[in-house]
């Protein structure tokens, strides 16, 4: 079976890039990967990954859409597999010319809007319950259409290039320190980053010893600078970090501030670093892990600085939620686990097919 991937550009700092990456290192029997993306500062790494990858030529909708199809019928491709909706749509006209073909669109994120060109494919897996609910309810898809699979973590972002005590001392950070952090894209709408900036002069405050890291990149890192200049040494931006491992490892609290986070990634990637997770309590990251148990939950911008005093004041709650989030993430999102029941439902989709047309 060959399966086609789409997606925009594979960035380092974005969640969809990181599932894809676990998707091509961890590839099944019986299933040929090949992708088509946009490029991005990741998108070499994927090239040395695998010799079945290329970056898109073409710019416009027709242009792109004649592509993907030329590329299904030189290569053979049983599945096209979207992970953004305008390739689903894309794949849907596809499809058109090339009815063998069934299509599969991960839903990484919530949307409401463009009700008549989204979700077309054959079938649906969405990375969250919640996800699946918003999808149900601003489109026209039955529920039954859709299949609910978390998210695998990268277990090869455990490799630290560079050790905890020398990056201490190129960001100018005591050893001491107790260092609080968003690792995520700059995006103020989606990632609700104004619960963290509003609120930085308090949680500052709460000792003398707090730093805080903004690690990432995305279209909002100009709002981001200007909010934070301020504070000068306690509060850093890190870009585009070459190993973003390294600073999980760096971090002892990790912020994910996001009430419409899709998955959450972040939260379980900081997790094979038993590191302790700060998380909104609407988003998707309470559907999955326990507060108190292996993650801590926020209402809003002021429990939050209460929890990060808690968590602050407390070892041996920050050891018990680390370590217990550790099991977790190894039990539940190995990557292995994750391709083989994407294998099955490419699987089911082709079998079904087959069954139905001999009826």
């Amino acid at each position: 079976m060959n399966v086609l991937h789409l997606h925009t550009k594979l960035n380092k700092v974005c969640g969809i890039t990181r599932v894809l990456k676990c998707i091509f290192e961890n590839p099944v029997d019986d299933i040929k990967l090949f992708g088509l993306f946009e490029g991005g500062d990741n998108f070499e790494y994927f090239i040395e990954l695998n010799k079945n990858i290329e970056q898109f030529k073409a710019n416009t909708l027709l242009t792109r859409m004649w592509e993907i199809y030329k590329f299904t019928k030189k290569h053979r491709i049983d599945i096209i597999h979207s992970h953004h909706r305008y390739y689903d749509l894309l794949s849907f006209f596809v499809k058109k010319l090339n009815p063998k073909i069934k299509t599969v669109i991960t839903a990484h994120y919530h949307s409401s809007d463009k009700k008549l060109f989204s979700y077309k494919a054959d079938k649906i897996i969405s990375v969250s319950n919640k996800i699946k609910e918003t999808i149900v309810k601003n489109y026209t898809t039955k529920s039954s259409k859709i299949i609910t699979i978390y998210n695998p973590v990268d277990k090869t972002i455990q490799k630290i290039e560079t050790p905890k005590e020398i990056l201490l001392k190129e960001l100018e950070i005591n050893q001491e320190d107790f260092i609080i952090g968003y690792v995520g894209r700059f995006k103020y709408d989606v990632k609700n980053l104004e619960i963290i900036t509003s609120k930085l002069n308090e949680i500052l405050e709460i000792t003398d010893n707090i730093k805080f890291l903004f690690v990432g990149n995305g279209d909002d890192l100009p709002r981001l600078k200007n909010e934070v200049r301020d504070y000068k040494e306690k509060v850093k931006i890190i870009i585009s970090p070459k190993n973003i491992g390294d600073f999980y490892n760096l971090l002892d609290v990790i912020i994910v501030p996001s009430f419409i986070e899709p998955f959450g990634l972040t939260s379980l990637e900081a997790g094979l670093f038993k590191k302790v997770i700060l998380a909104n309590i609407n988003s998707a990251v309470s559907e999955y892990l326990q507060n108190g148990k292996n993650v801590i939950l926020f209402n809003d911008s002021n429990d939050m600085v209460n929890k990060i005093k808690l968590i602050y004041d407390d070892k041996l709650l920050r050891e018990c939620l680390g370590n217990n989030l550790y099991n977790y993430v190894k039990e539940k999102h190995n990557p292995e686990n994750y391709t083989v029941r994407l294998k099955k439902i490419y699987f089911d989709l082709l079998n079904n097919s087959f069954i139905n047309k001999y009826k």
